[in-house]
């Protein structure tokens, strides 16, 4: 039994661009293009009449633009993936689609076959990002002051105070003057 196409929705303000990813996706044997949306408020009118798996997501784009429909679209429906493809790749553009649901981030320079994995690796639950766009990413994370990330130092996760019969290993305990 073969799997079921994954279902995918084109949005991009460019007719050109809309069609041309269209048609190069419609090629691919485990694909079907579900529609196409030319703003933001027609990618969430779509997506929320035909729920599709993934949604190919520009950000830059009249009426409402792709960061603002991507959180849309994610809240409303936590099955549609979301893959961002676009010519920006400011920090700031980068981080707000990531936080607003995005599970991949590409630029329009990206090659086909790298579109096409990208599509496939989300519909199976990854995340991807351009190699550029993921060291962004890591750096952003690198200057997060500590403890920001959710991770902390075993050792600094339990603050001494005096009398504590478990305090780690190697860490003096401090008075109440020096705490």
């Amino acid at each position: 039994v073969a799997a079921k196409p994954i279902r995918v929705l084109v949005v991009d303000d460019q007719p050109v661009i809309r069609r041309g990813l269209s048609i190069m996706l419609a090629a691919e044997a485990d694909i079907d293009i579900v529609g196409q949306a030319a703003d933001g408020e027609e990618a969430i009118n779509f997506a929320r009449a035909h729920q599709p798996d993934v949604v190919l997501m520009d950000l830059q784009m009249p009426k409402l633009g792709g960061i603002a429909a991507t959180r849309t679209i994610t809240a409303l429906l936590p099955c549609t993936q979301v893959v961002v493809l676009t010519t920006f790749d400011t920090d700031e553009l980068v981080f707000e689609a990531i936080r607003a649901g995005a599970q991949a981030y590409l630029l329009k320079d990206a090659l086909e076959s790298e579109i096409l994995d990208t599509i496939r690796g989300v519909h199976r639950g990854e995340s991807r990002l351009a190699p550029h766009i993921a060291r962004k990413v890591m750096d952003q994370f690198r200057r997060m002051p500590d403890g920001a990330s959710g991770a902390s130092d075993p050792l600094a996760a339990k603050v001494s105070h005096p009398g504590d019969d478990d305090a780690p290993l190697g860490v003096d305990t401090l008075t109440a003057r020096e705490d």
